[in-house]
């Protein structure tokens, strides 16, 4: 894994004049335009420590907290996963951008809905309200239901129109991992507690706390033995700041057999600690 830390020197990040004059000139591959750079540099390189120490002699040091104080510059940026921590990961958390529909919305009773002129070709895709909560085509549920995947369960979604042969299947499982590891965040940048099921609104919204993205879930191994042959897992912890959900996991059998299938999909290993 490789990891990237950006690092905006400009006066809306607090840098002084002289600072950003200087960073132009040191590192101009990555001035965006007059008075703003961005620098990209992998995460504890020697690049990266000349950086740091430009950034502590100019009165903004990199602060390593989840909450950093202010004149520092919050370490951050992106996770990049090689080949290797792919194929040696047991469980991951899926990033798929391709919308399954172009709108949809929420009825009376908060479950989202669908127009079946709005819905896209795609036989896999993302809400186009809630980026984690995935839907599929009913062609597809046919295909993915064969393989015999341990935990999956798909909910049908409403589909509003005349298209008969448009039906949606929102996955779900029925397997929950173990309470996470990680430390979580409020809305409104307060560290708190995770907490599970459905929550009872209004609520207080949280989500993981990770400076880097996408955010690696991090969870016990042995808490989680029991889970060594299942294939679709959702969380214990519903979060997320618009919308609060569990989030689903997949095996390594999973990965494997929607890349066969050519699914543009992003994949984040999970951590068994």
């Amino acid at each position: 894994m490789k990891m990237i830390f950006r690092c905006g020197i400009d006066s809306h990040s607090g840098f002084s004049k002289s600072a950003i004059v200087e960073a132009s000139k040191r590192w101009p591959k990555f001035v965006e335009y007059p008075g703003s750079v961005l620098i990209e540099v992998v995460y504890l390189s020697p690049e990266f420590h000349e950086l740091e120490q430009f950034l502590l002699a100019h009165g903004m040091p990199i602060s390593y907290e989840d909450y950093p104080p202010p004149d520092t510059t919050p370490i951050g940026g992106q996770r990049i996963f090689d080949a290797t921590d792919l194929d040696e990961a047991e469980f991951f958390c899926m990033w798929i951008d391709k919308r399954i529909a172009r709108e949809s919305k929420f009825d009376e009773d908060g479950q989202e809905f669908f127009k079946s002129q709005h819905v896209n070709k795609t036989l896999l895709g993302s809400s186009p309200l809630i980026p984690l909560q995935y839907y599929m085509r009913d062609s597809f549920r046919k295909l993915l239901t064969e393989q015999g995947f341990k935990g999956l369960d798909l909910q049908e979604a409403k589909v509003i129109g005349k298209d008969g042969e448009c039906r949606l299947w929102r996955i779900d499982s029925t397997l929950e991992m173990p309470p996470m590891l990680n430390s979580f965040v409020t809305e409104h940048l307060q560290p708190c507690a995770a907490t599970f099921g459905p929550p009872k609104l209004p609520a207080t919204r949280y989500d993981v706390t990770d400076r880097f993205f996408p955010p690696v879930y991090r969870f016990r191994r042995a808490e989680s033995s029991q889970l060594a042959n299942a294939d679709f897992v959702k969380t214990r912890e519903h979060f997320g700041f618009n919308f609060i959900i569990p989030n689903i996991l997949v095996s390594q059998r999973v990965r494997k057999f929607f890349d066969a299938q050519k699914f543009p999909i992003d994949w984040c290993p999970v951590t068994l600690e």
